[in-house]
């Protein structure tokens, strides 16, 4: 089967243009098409660069480098790739008048979708990395508007309005709902992804797909354990490094983004029976609690001080309910949709878990509409609907 990415789906390109705004007077070329590739990779064509799948890779081994040639009379503002696993640093140099190559641009940031913003050069290019790298897809693109498809992440920096802990990618839709078109996308909360997990290599770059569409633009945090399926929550954390490592490292983030309200899985039956689920809302509820402790100060933990997150909520908890209705709340920056409509454009950019059986569920026994509120400090909901009800909101 051919797994199409998101960038190349007609329904991706529909959602981001209504994310866009205003349409741009120029967009820039794709100029891929018309240029040339010399790979060090001889088991690989250059062609598996603009083949629309994550399965297949070039690799770029330790200071190998890809050169371009770029169509005569264009000129390349930047190039969009997808790695295949964690990229290393690397360099875009341009070749010069005399046979030589300068640096355009230096990229050691490990964005897995990453686009680098070059100054606008013709003739040739090189890319050339200083750690074994593979490349899934590549993207040359000349000057203008960068499509509403090209992802330009954000480090994620200063504060949090929300943040999200989760097992796996495609939790945050499954069993999360619309939290994420509606708080980021709508209402621009600041807002951190936080996966326990992002199981094999592709599912990284679906994650990211999957947030783009959602209107997430500050890069998630993931903690690369490792997955397997469970019933135990005791397997679980054992696979991720035992219980107290775990904890100690979302308490670390808890206390570095001090997020308002943090939003978790289902800390009871993990959903589906799954222990990881199950871990992950455990971590993120006990998490809450260390990091308000001004005596839990292991290695580690500390960050930049204690902090009180709020508001907790837990998915399918059965005290002080919370019902969001994504099935009926309209989105204006997503053209109208309801946040259950992007949620599921959304997870259908998690390509590799289309033939499961999971989906967006907003009914029993999974409904991503109920939530409890577990813990807070600014007293009960009243009007059960909203996670940032009685929090005053912030200057953007």
């Amino acid at each position: 089967m051919v797994h199409l990415k998101r960038g190349f789906l007609p329904l991706v390109f529909a959602l981001a243009l209504c994310c866009a705004g205003t349409a741009a007077a120029q967009q820039a070329a794709d100029l891929t098409p018309r240029c040339s590739f010399v790979s060090p990779d001889p088991a690989k064509a250059a062609s598996v660069l603009s083949d629309q799948t994550y399965l297949t890779y070039l690799t770029l081994p330790q200071d190998g480098a890809l050169d371009i040639t770029l169509p005569e009379g264009a000129r390349c503002a930047g190039l969009y790739c997808n790695f295949s696993g964690l990229p290393a640093p690397c360099d875009v140099l341009g070749q010069t008048s005399d046979g030589g190559w300068a640096v355009l641009a230096r990229v050691d940031i490990s964005f897995v979708n990453n686009y680098i913003a070059l100054p606008p050069t013709a003739g040739a290019l090189r890319l050339q990395a200083h750690g074994e790298t593979r490349i899934s897809e590549l993207r040359v693109l000349g000057e203008g508007d960068l499509p509403a498809w090209v992802q330009t992440w954000r480090t994620f920096e200063g504060k949090a309005d929300l943040m999200l802990v989760v097992a796996h990618p495609d939790d945050e839709y499954v069993f999360l709902g619309g939290t994420l078109p509606y708080y980021c996308g709508q209402l621009h909360k600041k807002t951190l992804v936080v996966y326990m997990t992002t199981g094999y290599t592709r599912r990284r770059n679906e994650l990211l797909d999957g947030l783009w569409a959602s209107g997430v633009r500050d890069y998630p945090v993931l903690c690369e354990y490792r997955d397997g399926y469970t019933h135990l929550i005791s397997y679980a954390f054992n696979l991720w490094g035992g219980r107290d490592a775990v904890y100690r490292r979302v308490t670390k983030l808890v206390r570095l983004y001090q997020p308002d309200v943090v939003v978790t899985m289902d800390i009871k039956n993990g959903e589906d029976k799954h222990g990881m689920h199950r871990a992950a809302a455990d971590a993120a509820v006990n998490a809450v609690a260390l990091a308000a402790d001004p005596a839990y100060a292991p290695d580690g933990a500390g960050g930049p001080g204690v902090w009180q997150v709020r508001k907790l909520y837990v998915h399918l908890y059965p005290k002080n309910r919370v019902i969001l209705p994504w099935d009926t709340l309209t989105l204006s920056a997503f053209g109208g949709k309801t946040a259950a409509d992007v949620a599921r454009e959304a997870f259908h950019m998690h390509v590799s878990q289309r033939k499961t059986r999971h989906k967006v569920y907003l009914c029993n026994p999974y409904d991503s509409k109920d939530f409890g509120l577990y813990s807070s400090t600014v007293g009960p909901d009243e009007q059960r609907n909203d996670f940032f009800e009685h929090i005053p909101a912030q200057p953007q």
